[in-house]
């Protein structure tokens, strides 16, 4: 009995520590086992140097580099197993961060990871989509796959319940397919041979990110338009509107060469959706730039306050063809809600140009009472200044001397010390501004300055002795005391 009872025994042990062994196997990815020792280099092991990534003051640590690089493929299991385990809590998340950096060292020497990579795309993110992008095209295969099976096993009815917990959370196939156009994208058009896969999901009635697959196929099918072409116009011509705006998004990446879809997107201008319109509007204007009146709608969009920021986002990607909408942009700088009238700023600087008309609505600006309003206008006009006189004088009274908090004055005072070290064009000639303030304002950079500008010198004693403004009398008499020393 008691032979029996230790027999019975050790079978035991043998099936828990068995069990055990298949369960750390699966945990770490068939790659590991509980008696595995990470890879080392120069003494410390792959934890070490993931966690040494960065050396003071954020410099990159060549040696961390370079020990991934030696351990090769021996990290990957490792770097597997961090970026596709569950992150709970910020730690976790850093060293999800931190394998993706190993994978980003490895590139391709860690393609033995793309199956795992691509069972996790959905987890932590696009972490996992980010590391098969570092990875290259190898993965291509493994990833078109997976997004034709994420179609195919999608049920037309009931399709959304199954993508989310019953507390509304999205499960992991949720972000599946964005995260594989996440990856795809990093190719460029060496994704080419992703192109069948990516047609065929647009074509599949399941597919729920046609719009961003669009983009992807314009991407990867650059040099195939004959084949790429007749999917997009059909997409087009059959989605609803918010795929119409990524499938014009994407053509109007192929430029003039698109011209054939000039007549379907024109008759999109129809779209109901004032953001869908703005986006087809910038897609002929990129497509072909003398199309009287192309950006109507994202004029009208600007003017009558209709998904502004979006509808600045994409005027943006325009540069200075986009100057035909300024008169729109400006109605929204100086009306527009305080969310709004930044984006609108760094619009006007991608715009490229500049004008009195555009200086004075960016001043008007510095007095709206939101702080992320007249931030982003002390930022802006301070890379105008240099280049316009009109905006270093604004700078100058409604910077220098505002209303606002000291802070924000230094704000002010930076550029405008830059500029005129660099030239006193502009400063000089502030001095004969007929706004007191603005000559005031001139004064203080010029005490700022601490150095000797012998050319002011006439220009101060006429101000010290005749200029009608006390304040600015003061200042250049104490200017020229600092003049003469």
């Amino acid at each position: 009995m008691k032979k029996r009872l230790t027999y019975l025994g050790a079978v035991g042990i043998v099936l828990i520590f068995g069990v055990f062994l298949f369960w750390d196997n699966q945990a770490n990815h068939k790659f590991t086992s509980v008696f595995s020792v990470e890879p080392t280099y120069e003494g410390q092991n792959l934890t070490y140097w993931m966690q040494h990534w960065y050396q003071q003051y954020g410099q990159r640590n060549l040696a961390a580099e370079e020990a991934v690089r030696t351990m090769g493929t021996n990290a990957v299991p490792y770097l597997v197993k961090w970026i596709t385990q569950p992150a709970h809590n910020q730690a976790d998340q850093d060293q999800v961060s931190r394998a993706l950096k190993g994978f980003e060292i490895l590139g391709s020497v860690a393609s033995p990871a793309i199956p795992d990579l691509v069972k996790a795309i959905g987890r932590n993110g696009n972490f996992p989509a980010v590391a098969l992008g570092y990875i290259g095209t190898n993965a291509i295969p493994a990833l078109t796959n997976r997004l034709l099976e994420s179609a195919s096993n999608a049920k037309q009815s009931g399709i959304l319940s199954s993508l989310f917990f019953s507390s509304r959370q999205p499960r992991e196939s949720f972000y599946v397919p964005r995260n594989i156009f996440c990856a795809l994208s990093f190719y460029g058009t060496n994704a080419q041979p992703a192109v069948p896969a990516l047609i065929a999901y647009i074509q599949n009635p399941n597919a729920r990110e046609a719009g961003d697959a669009a983009g992807v196929l314009a991407m990867a099918g650059h040099n195939q338009p004959k084949i790429v072409f007749p999917v997009l116009f059909n997409c087009f011509s059959n989605s609803p509107g918010m795929v119409r705006f990524d499938v014009a998004d994407a053509l109007s990446t192929f430029g003039t060469n698109a011209v054939s879809a000039i007549p379907l997107l024109l008759f999109g201008l129809q779209d109901p959706d004032a953001q869908v319109r703005a986006h087809i509007a910038v897609a002929i204007k990129k497509i072909a730039p003398n199309t009287p009146h192309a950006l109507d709608p994202v004029i009208q969009n600007l003017e009558n306050g209709e998904a502004c920021q979006q509808t600045i986002y994409i005027l943006g990607t325009l540069g200075t063809n986009g100057m035909e909408a300024l008169p729109g942009l400006l109605k929204c700088l100086r009306s527009g809600s305080a969310a709004d009238r930044p984006h609108a700023e760094r619009c006007i600087l991608k715009l490229d140009g500049f004008t009195d008309e555009k200086i004075e609505a960016l001043g008007e600006n510095l007095s709206h009472p939101n702080e992320l309003t007249y931030g982003e206008t002390y930022a802006t006009l301070g890379k105008f200044a240099s280049r316009s006189q009109l905006a270093f004088a604004i700078l100058l009274k409604q910077g220098l001397l505002g209303n606002h908090t000291e802070d924000w004055r230094v704000q002010a005072r930076f550029p405008l010390m830059n500029i005129s070290r660099a030239d006193l064009t502009f400063l000089l000639q502030c001095l004969d501004d007929p706004d007191a303030q603005v000559r005031s304002g001139a004064l203080l950079v010029f005490h700022d300055l601490e150095r000797s500008v012998p050319q002011a010198i006439p220009k101060l004693r006429e101000l010290a002795e005749k200029d009608p403004d006390p304040d600015v009398r003061s200042r250049a008499a104490d200017m020229l005391k600092l003049q003469s020393q």
